[in-house]
C-alpha cells in the first residue's frame, strides 16, 4: 500500500510551482514591455527616414497595447501626405496588430471615412461599416509581403476629377486578395490579384452605368508593377509606361442566372487612355425574359445587353459555359461590344 504524501511536501511543490509561473509571468510581462518600446521606437524611426524622402506620416494619439500575445498600435485620425506628388489621405481611425507568435501575419482595421487627394486636384472618398485587411510576409532575408487580403462591408466609394464627372461605386461586400503570381518569371514584380463584389452598383454622376446590385468575380494577374521601384510618376503612368497589363484569366458579372464571362487583357498608353481586347461569353439570357424577372433590379439595362448577344453574338461552348459570344474591344478609350459603340472609358490618369 502507497505511503500518503505529507501535506508539508506537497505545499512545498505547489510553492515551488507557483514560484516558477511568477518567474515566467514576470520575464514574459518584462520582454513584452521590451519589445514594446522597440516597437515605439523603430516606428519613430521609419516616421522620421519617410519624412527626409517628402512623406509625412502622422498618428495622433497613438496607443501601444496588447498584453500578453499581441502589439496592437492604434491611432486616431491618421494621415500620410507627400509633398512632392501633393497627394495626402486620412481615416477616422487605425488598429494594427501582431501576433508574437506570429510575427509573419499583421492584422490591420480602419475606420472610415477615408478621403484622398491627388497632386492635379483628384479625389477618392469612401465609406463603410467594416474594414480589415492582413498582410503575410515572407521570412526570407528581404521582407517581402507574400499575400494581401482586404474584405469591407457596405462600401460606398467616389471618385472624382476636375472636369469630370463623379463616379461611384456601391457594395455590399467586397474582397481583394493579392499574392506575387506562381508564374511570374525570376525578378518580375506580377501578381495575381482576386476581386469580389456582391450587390455592386457603378453609377456616373449619380447615373447609374448598367444594371445595378450585381455579383463581380475576377482573378487576374497585374504584370509589371513598379513595387519597390523609385519614380516620380503617379503610380498608374509608372506602370503602364513600362509596359505593364492586367490580364484576365477569368472575370463575371452576374445577376440570377444571367451571366457574362470575359477573359482577356487590358492595358493603357502613356496618355491613360485604356486599350484592350476581352472575349465576352453571355448565359442564361432567358431567365431575364421570365415571369419572375419582371421585378429584377438592373433588369431593363441587362435587357439591352442580352440582345446585342442575341443579334451579333455566335453560339460557343467554352470552359464549361453555354452561351453566345462577341468581343469587347476598347481602342484609345472608346468602347464596342461586337459592331456596337458603349461609350468610352476616360483616361485612367
Amino acid at each position: 500500500m502507497d505511503e500518503a504524501v505529507p501535506a508539508s511536501t506537497i505545499g512545498r511543490r505547489l510553492f515551488i510551482l507557483a514560484l516558477v509561473l511568477i518567474i515566467l509571468i514576470a520575464g514574459w510581462t518584462g520582454g513584452w514591455y521590451w519589445l514594446r518600446g522597440e516597437v515605439a521606437r523603430r516606428m519613430d524611426d521609419q516616421i522620421a527616414k519617410l519624412a527626409t524622402r517628402g512623406i509625412v506620416v502622422t498618428c495622433p494619439a497613438r496607443i501601444i497595447g496588447g498584453w500578453p500575445f499581441r502589439m496592437d498600435i492604434e491611432c486616431d485620425n491618421p494621415t500620410l501626405t507627400e509633398r512632392d506628388r501633393l497627394t495626402a489621405a486620412s481615416v477616422k481611425h487605425l488598429r494594427v496588430t501582431a501576433l508574437v507568435y506570429n510575427p509573419t501575419l499583421v492584422l490591420a482595421e480602419l475606420d472610415g471615412p477615408l478621403a484622398l487627394t491627388g497632386p492635379n486636384g483628384e479625389s477618392v472618398n469612401a465609406t463603410w461599416s467594416q474594414l480589415q485587411g492582413s498582410i503575410g510576409f515572407s521570412l526570407s532575408s528581404t521582407i517581402r509581403p507574400q499575400r494581401l487580403s482586404v474584405t469591407v462591408d457596405d462600401l460606398a466609394a467616389g471618385v472624382a476629377k476636375p472636369g469630370s464627372q463623379e463616379v461611384k461605386l456601391t457594395s455590399t461586400h467586397g474582397e481583394l486578395h493579392a499574392r506575387p503570381a506562381p508564374d511570374a518569371s525570376a525578378g518580375s514584380n506580377d501578381v495575381d490579384i482576386a476581386v469580389n463584389l456582391t450587390a455592386a452598383t457603378l453609377s456616373v454622376a449619380d447615373r447609374v452605368v448598367g444594371p445595378e446590385a450585381t455579383d463581380w468575380t475576377i482573378d487576374s494577374v497585374a504584370r509589371g508593377l513598379p513595387l519597390g521601384a523609385e519614380t516620380a510618376q503617379p503610380f498608374l503612368k509608372a506602370w503602364t509606361g513600362n509596359g505593364g497589363k492586367l490580364d484576365l484569366r477569368s472575370a463575371r458579372m452576374s445577376l440570377g442566372s444571367f451571366a457574362i464571362d470575359g477573359t482577356g487583357s487590358l492595358s493603357a498608353h502613356d496618355d491613360g487612355l485604356l486599350n484592350g481586347q476581352i472575349k465576352l461569353i453571355a448565359s442564361g439570357l432567358g431567365a431575364l425574359m421570365s415571369p419572375t424577372a419582371a421585378t429584377m433590379k438592373g433588369r431593363a439595362e441587362l435587357i439591352g445587353l442580352a440582345t446585342a448577344f442575341t443579334l451579333f453574338g455566335k453560339p460557343v461552348t467554352d470552359g464549361g459555359i453555354t452561351g453566345r459570344s462577341l468581343d469587347l474591344t476598347i481602342d484609345q478609350g472608346r468602347i464596342k461590344i461586337g459592331p456596337t459603340g458603349f461609350g468610352h472609358v476616360p483616361p485612367l490618369f
